[in-house]
């Protein structure tokens, strides 16, 4: 856990500098006839998506941990992301912008060699098959 939350603080840090300098609306602000999931933030918040950030900077995590279920984990940040597109508060690029800040992240987190024993830790209390 301590390792996804060192993760997840980093990949919120850069999503939050990326979200303040791109400042894009979403996309039920441009076409308010839109349908979208909720009330949806009335903010320039789009790019990237925060949401997908964290799906994939985790599966990649748990991916990186347990390769025999790195397909499976995958698949679910991937569908967890075309859930933003599907309620309409994100278009595809925020969420593959999120898909590469985040995975980019995670990975930098992942080989610093500072974190070599935390990363072996993490595998270590991972359950096997």
């Amino acid at each position: 856990m301590a390792l996804l939350t060192l993760v997840q603080d980093e990949v919120e840090r850069v999503v939050a500098q990326a979200k303040h300098h791109f400042r894009r609306a979403r996309p039920f602000m441009v076409d308010p006839a839109l349908p979208h999931c909720g009330k949806g933030e009335n903010a320039l918040k789009a790019y990237p998506s925060g949401h997908a950030a964290f799906a994939w900077a985790t599966a990649w995590t748990l991916a990186q941990l347990t390769p025999d279920h790195a397909a499976a984990v995958m698949a679910r940040a991937q569908d967890y992301g075309l859930s933003r597109e599907i309620c309409g508060v994100h278009y595809a690029s925020d969420v593959e912008a999120s898909h590469g800040m985040a995975t980019a992240a995670a990975q930098a987190l992942l080989t610093d060699p500072r974190l070599a024993a935390m990363v072996a830790a993490a595998r270590a209390e991972w359950p096997r098959p």
